[in-house]
Formats: structure tokens, C-alpha cells, sequence
């Protein structure tokens, strides 16, 4: 009698992963046969094998918050048919955002053996806000203050949302400048803490002269027994800026002996600002 195999493999081969069925039959020399058979099941419990790149670092792309990132995820398996799937995260080559994205991979193969691996992606904004302040402001006083309303605007942007603009001196656009240079500073901070400052100044001009009033012209008579007389009056002046000074430039001071004629008395107002006004009056003496 002769054994032969009709399905299967022999004994000793490889087995592949799954079920194999094994087939014989046996044969005598008058023809008689009788087969049995079986099964050889190779289960695969070795889970395939996955490696993610390290954490990746970058920095944000000019103008963007965010940056382009490239990676990839090498996987193995015993078996062929393994699959590869991103359970977290973005894919490569995608337009990573400022912060931290955190990327998850599992591979599974054809017998439902999995592996995972993870890795971060963090991309850093250094990119500075930009800020850009007014030229340099110079406006006259506003009519009867020592100061000027002034209204301006500052421009800032960055590459992320979320910047904060801050003044660190001067005055709020609107306020009422006083006169002289008022120096303004700003400040633009993102939420990295990248910074951008600008500055600009505003100078409000005194143009508006000081104001005086003399008295009418003065007609007295002579004091008993002088060629002269005391003669005593006052010289109002006013400005929109403290410090203004009066100054005579001719005649003689309130309460002096004027003489016998006519004596001309002239006064000059000055502010802080070179602005002046002047005003003048006679005394006249009579000698009766």
C-alpha cells in the first residue's frame, strides 16, 4: 500500500499564518483506498512593530502662525497586510499652529495585533508684532488754553492674534496735550512675548499772545506847591499760559511824582512763548 498527500503541506514545511488542511490518502495493490485529514492553524500573536520620529521643533513660517512640518512613521509586521493609521494629529506636510500638536499613530495587522507611538510637534513663534506709531505731531494751542487737543492713531499687527498694544508714556489719543513736547510710547506684546515698541511726540505751540489793558490817558493837577503830582494807576494783563511778564518800557511806575507835562507810560506783556502785547497811556500834568 502506498500513502499520498493530497492537499496540505508536508510535515516539517512552513506553515503559513491561518488554516491549512491536510489531506491523505493510502492506496493497496488491489486498488482499496482510504484518506483522512486535518488542519494546521497558525495563529500570529506577534504584534507589528511601529516607530514614531522624535519631537519636532520649529519655528513658525515668516507671516504665518504656523509652520509646515514633514515627518514620517515607519511600521513592520511579520505578516504582510499591516495597515497604518494617525489616531491624533495632523499629517505630514500639513500647516502645523503655534503651540503644541500632539500626533498618535496605531499599526494593525491582519490578526488584529496592534502597536502605537506618538510624538509632538511644536512650533515656536519668534516672530515679532509690528507697530507703527504717527510722525511726529506739532499743533497750535487750542484759543484760550495752554494746551491743544490731540487725536492720533497706532497701528499694530503680528502673525498670531491675540497682541496687546500698551502706552508706557504720554497721553491717550483725544487728551488735551499741553503746551511744549509731550514724548508718547507704545508697546505691542503677542502671546509669545515678542515685543515691538514705536514712539512719536507732540508739540503744542503757544501762538496766541497775552493780553493787556492800560488806563485811560491821566489829566491831574499839579500837587500844592510842585511842579508835579503824584499820579498812582494799574496795568491789567492776562495769558492763556502761566509766567507771562509786564515790563515798562517808558514812563514812570504807578505812584510816582509825574512832572508838569505830558509823560507817556508804555508797557509790554511777554509769555513763556515770546508772544507779547502792548499798551500805552499819557499822564497829564497840569500846572494850576
Amino acid at each position: 500500500a502506498t500513502l499520498n498527500q493530497t492537499a496540505g503541506l508536508a510535515s516539517g514545511s512552513s506553515f503559513p499564518s491561518g488554516v491549512t488542511a491536510n489531506t491523505f490518502v493510502v492506496t493497496d495493490g488491489s486498488g482499496n483506498t482510504a484518506t483522512c485529514s486535518f488542519t494546521v492553524t497558525v495563529n500570529d500573536t506577534e504584534a507589528p512593530s511601529i516607530t514614531c520620529p522624535a519631537n519636532v521643533v520649529v519655528n513658525n513660517d515668516p507671516g504665518q502662525c504656523a509652520a509646515i512640518a514633514t515627518y514620517s512613521v515607519s511600521f513592520n509586521d511579520n505578516c504582510v497586510g499591516a495597515t497604518l493609521n494617525q489616531t491624533a494629529g495632523l499629517a505630514s506636510g500639513s500647516s502645523f499652529p503655534s503651540g503644541v500638536t500632539a500626533n498618535a499613530f496605531v499599526a494593525t495587522d491582519g490578526s488584529g495585533n496592534t502597536a502605537t507611538c506618538s510624538f509632538t510637534v511644536t512650533v515656536n513663534d519668534n516672530e515679532a508684532p509690528s507697530i507703527t506709531c504717527p510722525a511726529n505731531v506739532v499743533v497750535s494751542n487750542d484759543p484760550g488754553q495752554c494746551a491743544a487737543n490731540v487725536t492720533y492713531s497706532v497701528n499694530f499687527n503680528d502673525n498670531c492674534a491675540g497682541a496687546t498694544l500698551n502706552q508706557t508714556a504720554g497721553l491717550a489719543s483725544g487728551s488735551s496735550f499741553p503746551s511744549g513736547v509731550t514724548s508718547n510710547a507704545f508697546l505691542v506684546t503677542d502671546g509669545s512675548g515678542n515685543t515691538a515698541t514705536c514712539s512719536f511726540t507732540v508739540t503744542v505751540n503757544d501762538t496766541e499772545a497775552p493780553t493787556i489793558t492800560c488806563p485811560a490817558n491821566v489829566v491831574v493837577s499839579n500837587d500844592p506847591v510842585q511842579c508835579a503830582a503824584i499820579v498812582t494807576y494799574s496795568v491789567n494783563f492776562n495769558d492763556n499760559c502761566a509766567g507771562a511778564t509786564l515790563n515798562q518800557t517808558a514812563g514812570l511806575a504807578s505812584g510816582s511824582s509825574f512832572p508838569s507835562g505830558v509823560t507817556s507810560n508804555t508797557f509790554i506783556v511777554t509769555d513763556g512763548s515770546g508772544n507779547t502785547a502792548t499798551c500805552s497811556f499819557t499822564v497829564t500834568v497840569n500846572d494850576t
